[in-house]
């Protein structure tokens, strides 16, 4: 028996839109084999991160940017009544960028030497200037959410109490195959290694001031160098150029949170 004409063009038609479905959901990616979402790192000077530092620090930086994560999207939360693993993503774009609002946390941070051979991150009193110590833990934040940003992202989504915080999320498989990763044996620091001591330079008043007038230089169609009018200090710490939240009247920074 013959189809009839109208039927057999419907056919062809839903069997076109299934193959083309087929075809999107092929070309798609999985989550988890997205390029990085963190912000590559910037530089505007001479200073890099000690990269050969990194795994002495992985863990306790782990634990730190997670814990600014919760807490930066926890605000969002406020805001919003409902929260998706794409907010979360959202939410790690800048968060290893001291030069932005999200990253600013990471410039109150300074890498201390401890007693058995190891190194140890600890929270300073005040900001201070994003020199090597400060870069080389951005590195290190960043290494975190590039190994497991969207797994990292899942589990704060379904928000169960006994796998969402710091300690379990820095603990999972994904993160384990970094080297110093919470959960393994974290390396000594070789007696080979220089000893750089404490190179905090905290900020000073003057300091901000001089930093906002070049934000507000780049900002509002003045000079495209990130060092101009900063004075003999300028080109040495340009990097470290971060204007004022445009959604924070007060003025405090929205990431200073208790480590």
């Amino acid at each position: 028996m013959r189809m009839p004409v109208p039927s057999l063009a419907l056919s062809i038609v839903l069997l076109f839109l299934l193959l083309s479905l087929q075809s999107i959901i092929d070309a798609s990616p999985p989550i988890a084999d997205r390029p990085s979402i963190t912000r590559p790192m910037r530089h505007y000077t001479d200073i890099h991160p000690v990269e050969s530092d990194v795994p002495f620090i992985f863990c306790s930086v782990c634990k730190r940017a997670v814990r600014q994560l919760i807490s930066q999207t926890n605000k969002k939360k406020k805001k919003q009544a409902m929260m998706s693993e794409l907010d979360y993503l959202d939410g790690m774009k800048n968060l290893c960028d001291p030069l932005e609002d999200e990253g600013f946390w990471i410039t109150e941070l300074d890498i201390v030497e401890t007693e058995d051979q190891a190194l140890d991150v600890k929270r300073m009193n005040s900001p201070g200037h994003c020199e090597e110590e400060c870069k080389t833990i951005a590195l290190a934040c960043q290494r975190v959410f590039d190994s497991a940003d969207s797994e990292i992202a899942e589990i704060l989504y379904l928000n169960k109490s006994t796998t969402a915080t710091p300690e379990s999320i820095c603990a999972i498989p994904e993160l384990r195959s970094n080297k110093g990763a919470c959960g393994t044996t974290i390396p000594k620091v070789p007696s080979s290694r220089p000893n750089r001591g404490s190179n905090f330079r905290p900020k000073t008043k003057a300091d901000f001031e001089r930093e906002q007038r070049a934000a507000e230089q780049l900002l509002y169609g003045g000079s495209s160098s990130p060092d101009a009018d900063l004075g003999d200090e300028g080109e040495k710490n340009a990097g470290e150029l971060r204007p004022k939240s445009k959604n924070d009247d007060s003025g405090s920074d929205i990431t200073r949170e208790e480590l």
